[in-house]
Order: C-alpha cells, then sequence, then structure tokens
C-alpha cells in the first residue's frame, strides 16, 4: 500500500486532533496509580433525564490476562460517577468490587468492561467480567489456560424509585441487591426451564417495585415475577422480545411472527395487535417514556406505531448484521 501524501496525511492528523486532542484532555478519573499498567476506562458516559452525566468504567491495575492473577490484579473495581455541572466535576456514586460483582458459586478474577444504558424503565449496568468456575464447551476445554478464567457479561437493572436495588440474572439463579450491590442475595430459578442460561432479556415493569420481566432464550418463554424475583409465572410461549408498557400493558414479540402481541393485565391475557411488517419477524421492541409510541424492529428496519401497535409506518432500514436480536429504547429527554 502507498503511502499518502504530505498534503493529505497533514490533513487526516488535524481532523484526528479536531476529534480527540490528547494535549488539550483533562483527567476525569485518576488512576490508581501514577504508572504504566494502571489506569480508569472501559466504559461509557450517559446524560440522565435532568441534564447529569454519569461515568462508568473499572480500575485497571497492572497484569496480563494471560496468566489469570499471577502478573498483577488486573480489572480491580467498578465505579459509576456523577456529574452535575456538565463534567467540570466528577462524584463517586457508586462502587462495586470484584467480590460485589461475584455470582453465586462464580468468582470474578477481573472486571474488564462496562456500560451504561438508559431506559424509560430506569438504568441497566452492562459489565464484562473474567469469572473462574464456568468451564468453555467440552469441545474448546483445553484452551483454558491455568489461572485464567470465562469472560461473561451481565446486566443488572437498576429502579429509578429506588437506586439501591439491583436484579440480575446469573445463569443459574437470579441475583437481588438491596443496598446499591454492596450485598447479593441468590434466588433459584426453579419456575424458569433450564434456569437463566442464554442472557435473559430482563425488564421492570409495573408501578409497584416489585414486578419484572424476563424472555429466556434458551426456553423461549416469557415470565414474570410479582415479588422482585422470588417466583416466576410464565406467561406466554415463543417470545423473542418485550416490552413493558404504561400501568400493566406488556408487549410481545413471538418467534417467527410479524405481529405483536399486547396484555393490558400484565400477561394475564393476550391479543394480537398489527403486524408490523407482512412476513416479517420482530426482533426487538420499545415503549417510550412518554407512553405515546411504540418502536418495533422487524428483519426488514425499524417501525413506529402511535396506536399501541395497531398500525405501524417504517422509519429506518436497520443492517442486516443487527437484526436477529436487537435492543431499542428512548431517552428520557426526546422530545420527537
Amino acid at each position: 500500500m502507498s503511502r499518502l501524501n504530505q498534503e493529505l496525511e497533514a490533513r487526516l492528523a488535524n481532523f484526528a486532533r479536531t476529534l480527540v486532542d490528547q494535549r488539550q484532555a483533562r483527567i476525569a478519573v485518576a488512576a490508581q496509580q501514577r504508572s504504566s499498567g494502571f489506569w480508569f476506562g472501559g466504559g461509557n458516559m450517559i446524560e440522565g433525564a435532568a441534564g447529569q452525566f454519569y461515568l462508568v468504567g473499572r480500575y485497571r491495575n497492572v497484569g496480563d490476562s494471560r496468566t489469570g492473577l499471577g502478573a498483577g490484579e488486573r480489572g480491580l473495581e467498578l465505579a459509576i460517577f456523577r456529574s452535575d455541572d456538565r463534567g467540570t466535576s466528577w462524584q463517586e456514586y457508586l462502587r462495586f468490587s470484584k467480590s460485589d460483582l461475584n455470582a453465586g458459586y462464580r468468582s470474578v478474577l477481573s472486571i474488564e468492561g462496562s456500560a451504561l444504558h438508559l431506559t424509560e424503565k430506569g438504568v441497566e449496568l452492562f459489565v464484562s467480567t473474567e469469572k473462574e468456575g464456568i468451564q468453555y464447551p467440552a469441545e474448546f476445554r483445553d484452551f483454558l489456560k491455568p489461572g485464567t478464567g470465562v469472560w461473561t457479561i451481565d446486566r443488572l437493572h437498576v429502579d429509578p424509585r429506588d437506586p439501591r436495588l439491583l436484579f440480575a440474572f446469573g445463569d443459574r439463579d437470579f441475583l437481588r441487591s438491596d443496598d446499591g450491590g454492596s450485598t447479593w442475595e441468590s434466588l433459584p430459578l426453579s419456575d424458569i426451564r433450564g434456569g437463566g442460561a442464554g442472557a435473559p432479556d430482563l425488564a421492570a415493569g409495573g408501578a409497584d417495585g416489585q414486578t419484572c420481566y424476563a424472555v429466556v432464550p434458551n426456553d423461549g418463554g416469557l415470565y414474570r415475577s410479582q415479588d422482585a424475583g422470588r417466583s416466576w409465572t410464565r406467561v406466554l410461549d415463543e417470545v423473542h422480545c418485550m416490552a413493558p408498557g404504561p400501568g400493566r400493558d406488556l408487549y410481545a414479540g413471538r418467534c417467527a411472527e410479524d405481529r405483536v402481541w399486547h396484555s393490558p393485565d400484565g400477561g394475564d391475557t393476550w391479543e394480537a395487535a398489527g403486524a408490523v411488517a407482512d412476513g416479517l419477524q420482530v426482533v426487538g421492541l420499545a415503549w417510550d417514556a412518554r407512553g405515546q409510541r411504540l418502536l418495533a424492529v422487524a428483519e426488514g428496519g425499524l417501525y413506529e406505531s402511535g396506536d399501541a401497535g395497531r398500525e405501524w409506518a417504517f422509519l429506518a432500514p436497520v443492517p442486516a448484521t443487527q437484526r436477529s436480536r436487537v435492543r431499542i429504547g428512548f431517552h428520557p429527554r426526546d422530545r420527537g
């Protein structure tokens, strides 16, 4: 490959510095040591409904992922910071140690990444960790190096009415914390076929702070809990995606179907709403914070309904690589 001429190279470098200029950057969260191998990062920043910023990341200390913890502690702590002055200053909001993120018998060796996702029902925190106590599939088991673990992604839901109440799914249990993650209660998934394997889609619903719903991919069922995860009831079969609406309204997209199903009573009864796109399966749903429109992703693109799913209008195409299972949502400050 031939090298760019000097003029194009200079213009490209100037464009890159305009996007990100490390010379003008300032440190928002300092690493635990000013030394090679230490940093804070591996997360993202979101804007809350009132204009505040939230920044999530992990304190990464020196180490080598190829040797487990043999060369250092690596991903040591996960932290969320809040800014009420548009990023001028930051205050620690929540902090999770490795042991805080242990899931039952699965101990966290290293915290690897994180992301905050703001929804109309609260905040979701995605955490990538390397855990011991998990095996690769049998045909790949020899690839697991001594002292290392297997990377997994956990999704925690935070109820905005009680930020100390956290929900998450493990592969064998449902995890609940009443103190912002300092301690966790492991609840068995005996009511769910096959447990929680397959990264269930979890969402809070209703105004009681106790109701939550889960779609379990490996099982195909939509489940409801009315006691914050202590027990579950299967309310619909062959479900691919779901979205709680206002009150007890609940919407679901079923496997190999092009229409949305609606329940006005939290899953007790169901009725078929309109077809999103003829012959195209619904793979993602979201209800906006104001309760005025429903979004759906079908295999052909993004669609919108302003009448609770009875009629649909095409909004935009969706890339083919993102159609099998899609998560969508509205920003709480959205006005359009």
